[in-house]
């Protein structure tokens, strides 16, 4: 039997909204879906480890 899964078929973790403690984006949970505004708190960290995918929708504008 042969399977395959279409890329669009793929679990996605969905990242929304604001980020208000320190938060790490793992390869293990890849790929990332950034929706909307996503906003990074003053008191809060964003770490990513190498070689996490990430999308976006809508595409990005980076301030």
């Amino acid at each position: 039997m042969l399977l395959c899964a279409a890329p669009s078929a793929l679990a996605q973790t969905p990242v929304t909204g604001v980020i208000t403690s320190n938060t790490t984006l793992r390869a293990a949970q890849s790929p990332y879906l950034f929706q909307g505004d996503v906003i990074v708190d003053n008191n809060a960290t964003l770490s990513i480890e190498p070689g996490v995918t990430s999308r976006w929708r809508p595409p990005p504008a980076l301030l």
